[in-house]
């Protein structure tokens, strides 16, 4: 029996309704996954700049020069140098997480992004650049999701060094 307002749904339009949800949902997490790919792509990028601007400087004679390059949003810094070597203020206590966290993967990686959530898990968290040095392990701030550093290598220098 039938009042006056009521309407009947049928197990097809049951159905519709559900499937239109889980469409979207679907949609909306593929989307979110090229999100995260792109951000691993810049880290990626990043890496590559990177190890072309010293290789450049390695091949010169005399260089002073600096290196800007974008990063992905939550990287809130990105450190420098050797785990080994030492370290002042905050940059000790990002030293000593990351000694904690790297123990295990005995890579002779020179540069880790922070927090070690970032950077998109496994091998992007940290890098090897070859030809560089640094007086000390260091972390330079990530500001506006941008990063600049120096590099400078002298006519008897046989490494190009790594500073803020």
């Amino acid at each position: 029996m039938k009042k006056d307002g009521q309407m009947e749904i049928t197990f097809g339009m049951i159905f519709s309704i559900i499937i239109i949800i889980v469409t979207v949902s679907i949609a909306f997490y593929v989307i979110w996954k090229f999100v995260q790919t792109e951000e691993c792509i810049n880290v990626g990028f990043f890496f590559d700049s990177l190890d072309k601007k010293v290789d450049s400087a390695y091949k010169a004679t005399i260089v002073k020069d600096s290196f800007s390059s974008n990063l992905p949003s939550g990287i809130t810094a990105v450190c420098f140098g050797e785990l080994d070597k030492n370290a002042v203020g905050s940059d000790l206590t990002k030293q000593n997480e990351l000694k904690s966290n790297y123990a295990t993967l005995n890579s002779n990686a020179n540069i880790y992004f922070y927090p070690l959530e970032q950077g998109c898990g496994g091998d992007f968290t940290y890098h090897k650049v070859a030809h560089v040095t640094t007086n000390n392990f260091f972390c330079v701030d990530v500001k506006n999701e941008k990063i600049t550093i120096s590099l400078e290598k002298g006519a008897y220098d046989a490494l190009v060094k790594l500073s803020e």
